[in-house]
């Protein structure tokens, strides 16, 4: 019995992270489209030369972060973790206190709890 849970949790883990994926690949297309709109606001004159230029530089800060975090989802086998939300909780935490996301803007770890959050109310339906 002890088994079969696991392997029902190891299997929840796989589809947790397939759909973290999409869910975080759809967020670096968003956020790439939110660049489209900010230049079509500078060519429409709304905002600045400067406001553009910064609010470009951080939404690619934000891209390049959720890059730097989708290669994160291939390093957890999932047969180390005892629940789905233990997992997730490790796997947000690991994201938080990486070294090497030092540089990732905090904006980007709000939406990445959202997106983790997401996921497991979807597998919990």
């Amino acid at each position: 019995m002890v088994d079969d849970e696991k392997k029902l949790t190891d299997q929840k883990i796989i589809k947790f992270l397939g759909i973290l994926r999409i869910e975080l690949e759809d967020l670096a297309y968003d956020l790439q489209k939110l660049q489209e709109l900010t230049r079509a606001r500078a060519e429409e004159g709304e905002i600045t030369h400067f406001v553009l230029l910064e609010n470009l530089a951080f939404i690619q800060k934000e891209i390049m972060g959720v890059s730097k975090i989708l290669p994160a989802l291939e390093k957890f086998p999932p047969g180390k973790y005892q629940t789905l939300d233990e997992f997730a909780d490790y796997f947000f935490d690991y994201c938080q206190n990486n070294r090497t996301n030092v540089d990732i803007p905090k904006s980007v770890y709000e939406m990445i709890k959202r997106k983790i959050n997401k996921v497991k109310q979807f597998m919990q339906d």
